[in-house]
């Protein structure tokens, strides 16, 4: 197989990723077989997210305790990274960005890299190949082979090169990303254990470049039987294994092995489930439409809750094709009953039987006109929702553009401040003005400069980027609850509050933290705000609703 074709196949063993979690993996052997129990696979699922989401609930309860130490907060985090992987996107960042925090308050140099090395990792599968590269290859230039987590990096390495080789556009993909690729894959190869799902993948990978399928499937084979009894290993196992029947041109074994996989890695919880999109394609082409768009729809929706956007708009698009093409057999169907009616009144136009003939096929032709219309209906919406998240994306860039511009400002004049501060100290105390320099110090006045400052740029920010939001938010408040901007310009304490929350920061300690008031300070101005809102129960959305786009 050369060119294209395989290309596509080492995309789609770079898919494979490693999942958490346990379900049954005991498979009957026909094709049938193994859709139903991908059928009670799918049924089941809700229960099997309510225990997962139990577990995780009981993790993070022992993480936030407060008599949890920072070292069994450390490993806390690493359960919570493997429980969210590929089911909770945001929390998976999240505990990998906090895990990276202890372990560099702990000072343990092998902790902080082991956290760093599968955050990149992390970033290159969910496309930020820039943050990737930034922590590998700068905040980590110069690896040691002697780390214990040496593998670890060559495994992050070799997965960031093959995502760009795989997904990326960007012009850097061509420098010299095949070579890197291929030596970080050379050197887990001759240092990983034969018996992990790595080098299995690897090796499947290595040896389908070369052309060497016949090798690629005792490679599989042997992984199949080795992994029986872990169903993440066996998940991946089969998703290789079908990738590789169907480099064989063997379809019938590709779709039943993707069938194997989409079953396990449900009832795993995977949300990140590129093996169920797979096996949709293989059944719609095999005349299953129902079933193609069923398991089509499921995968759509865990894209859409997993927060993978590139999964996202590859089911989303099979499913706008899966429309047309449905749509375009449907005119057929229709045009082929006009045939047959035209043919059947034009011989039996003296028989009373033509009459009830033309009745039945009139309520045919109603029904498929609506059910063609239910279909352009759902195209509509999918659409809609299409829009509105590219809109929010839109928006997202544009508020995060300009609080990075913020950040650097402030960055900027904080560190002109305390060098000066530095030279200022270091006079006075070459000259013995202790006592000025501690005066100084104790200055509380400075403390609320400082602060002032920092709430005018804030204000002058967010109003800048949301210049209605004053208008917009008196709009939700009654008459008598409006709020009106200081004399001197800029956002009040209700206002500013308000402002965070449109930012999406909601928890009021959170808040009184960034503004430096008490949380009960905070609570009593948001309490008075909502008492004077029209809709109480629905303000705070509303607001975090003010300059969205809306389509």
């Amino acid at each position: 197989m050369k060119g294209t074709g395989l290309k596509n196949i080492i995309i789609a063993l770079a898919l494979c990723i490693p999942v958490y979690g346990a379900s049954a993996y005991n498979h009957p052997g026909s094709l049938e077989e193994r859709l139903s129990a991908l059928d009670a696979a799918l049924e089941e699922s809700g229960r099997n997210e309510e225990t997962k989401r139990l577990r995780i609930s009981r993790l993070e309860e022992k993480y936030e305790e407060a008599g949890t130490s920072p070292e069994q907060r450390y490993y806390l985090g690493k359960s919570l990274i493997e429980e969210n992987m590929s089911y909770d996107f945001d929390k998976t960042l999240l505990y990998l960005r906090r895990n990276l925090e202890t372990a560099e308050s702990l000072g343990d140099p092998d902790k902080t890299d082991e956290s760093l090395i599968r955050l990149a990792w992390f970033y290159a599968s969910s496309g930020y190949y820039y943050e990737a590269d930034q922590i590998l290859n700068s905040r980590l230039s110069g690896f040691s082979s002697s780390s214990p987590n040496w593998l670890l990096y060559c495994l992050a390495q070799q997965n960031l090169y093959n995502e760009i080789l795989n997904h990326s556009e960007m012009p850097y993909s061509e420098s010299g990303t095949v070579a890197k690729a291929e030596r970080y894959t050379s050197i887990l190869l001759e240092q990983l254990p034969h018996d992990s799902s790595d080098w299995v993948r690897l090796k499947v990978i290595d040896l389908l470049a070369k052309q060497r399928t016949a090798e690629a499937r005792e490679v599989c084979e042997a992984a199949l039987d080795l992994f029986c009894t872990q169903p993440r290993l066996h998940a991946l196992a089969a998703y290789l294994y079908a990738i590789l029947c169907g480099a064989s041109g063997d379809t019938d074994e590709m779709t039943s092995w993707y069938a194997v996989a989409a079953c396990e890695y449900a009832g795993l919880c995977v949300k990140d489930n590129n093996s169920l999109y797979l096996l949709s394609t293989l059944l719609y082409d095999r005349g299953e439409g129902e079933r193609a768009r069923r398991y089509a729809e499921v995968a759509l929706r865990n894209s859409s809750e997993y927060d993978r956007n590139l999964r996202y708009g590859q089911v989303a698009g099979y499913l706008n094709r899966l429309e047309d093409m449905e749509r375009d057999a449907e005119r057929e169907r229709l045009n082929h009953f006009r045939t047959v009616l035209a043919v059947v009144i034009s011989f039996l136009l003296c028989l009373v039987a033509a009459l009830s003939f033309l009745v039945v096929m009139n309520r045919r032709l109603h029904r498929a006109k609506n059910t063609l219309k239910e279909r352009n209906e759902q195209i509509s919406s999918l659409n809609r929702r299409l829009s509105s998240q590219r809109a929010e994306i839109v928006e997202a860039n544009r508020v995060k553009e300009e609080y990075i511009a913020m950040f650097l400002s402030i960055s900027s004049q904080y560190i002109d401040k305390l060098t000066s501060f530095q030279n200022d100290v270091r006079r006075r105390i070459s000259r013995n003005q202790t006592d000025e320099l501690l005066a100084e110090l104790r200055d509380a006045e400075r403390t609320g400069r400082e602060l002032d400052n920092f709430y005018r740029m804030f204000d002058d920010i967010f109003l800048n980027i949301y210049p209605t939001f004053v208008d917009d938010f008196n709009a939700l408040l009654s008459d008598e609850g409006k709020v009106s901007l200081p004399k001197g310009g800029g956002l009040n304490a209700e206002l500013r509050i308000y402002a965070l929350v449109r930012l999406g920061i909601n928890d009021s300690t959170k808040i009184a933290s960034l503004l430096h008031y008490s949380v009960q300070t905070i609570y009593n101005y948001r309490n008075r705000v909502k008492n004077s809102a029209l809709d109480r129960a629905g303000f705070e959305d509303a607001v975090r609703g003010i300059g969205s786009f809306s389509v």
